[in-house]
């Protein structure tokens, strides 16, 4: 059985239970369904992720049209969806960035605001700038492009606190940004601080590492952005959240645990 999330975070447990948050499925993302128990769906994600989801989070249905027919995705930190194209009008939703939603055929963009769908069919308005365009094959992108564009949409999150499990600007862990900044490009790579085959990331020698590959390190993985800087989501005292720092000795960022601690570099490219 299929299923799209139709909450704002659909909180993902490795067991049937609430827990140690696993991660986090957003929006308009699909899921297979595979089994049930105690009020919570064992489900794999579109990106290959799997774990025990509540079963209030998901709305049943042919979860392969509404990936060919959910086009937009939130682009903004957060953005609600209305019943009228106006502020004052009726929140119906809340999307984080990378939430997605379907376009709505029969309605015309009025003053900046666009018509979508809900997975339950509900009609809706978001403002236009809070939207863009699902990407299409990266493999047909400029390369020198894409790498900004990654580490643009890793950028995006900065000042989020860190969270364990998460993946929008409430919270992001490590994997969670480098993982959202890759799918928000239409990239699937592992949801953990890991390389793992099947997925398009393979390694790379150290001195070859250019912006929006990524470095590696015991349980923690970051997004290299050139001259020595990496973006990443910690939990390390005086530098908590997703912020930027260096490999450098002589930058006021520069973070010797990890600069000495590196165990692979990884790129698409």
């Amino acid at each position: 059985m299929d299923a799209v999330v139709c909450r704002a975070i659909a909180p993902l447990y490795a067991s049937p239970e609430i827990g140690e948050l696993a991660d986090e499925v957003l929006f308009g993302m699909t899921v297979r369904i595979s089994g049930r128990q105690n009020g919570f769906c064992r489900v794999e994600t579109g990106y290959r992720y799997a774990g025990w989801v509540p079963e209030e989070c998901l709305l049943e249905c042919d979860a392969d049209r509404w990936e060919t027919a959910a086009r937009f995705q939130v682009s903004c930190g957060w953005a609600d969806v209305l019943d009228a194209p106006r502020v004052q009008g009726r929140r119906l939703a809340d999307l984080p960035r990378g939430g997605r939603l379907c376009p709505d055929p029969a309605r015309k963009e009025e003053n900046a605001w666009t018509p979508v769908l809900l997975p339950d069919g509900a009609a809706g308005w978001v403002p236009a700038r809070c939207l863009e365009r699902r990407p299409g094959d990266w493999h047909a992108q400029d390369p020198a492009a894409l790498r900004r564009a990654l580490c643009d949409a890793a950028r995006s999150y900065l000042g989020a606190q860190y969270r364990w499990g998460g993946k929008t600007v409430q919270g992001v862990d490590c994997s969670g940004l480098v993982s959202m900044a890759y799918l928000l490009n239409g990239i699937t790579i592992y949801r953990d601080a890991k390389l793992k085959e099947g997925f398009a990331l393979h390694p790379i020698p150290l001195e070859e590492i250019r912006p929006a590959d990524l470095l590696f390190f015991p349980g923690h993985v970051a997004m290299y952005l050139g001259k020595g800087l990496f973006i990443h989501s910690t939990a390390h005292n005086g530098s908590q959240g997703c912020c930027i720092a260096s490999l450098s000795p002589s930058d006021a960022r520069f973070r010797a645990d990890l600069r000495d601690s590196i165990t692979a570099a990884a790129s698409i490219f």
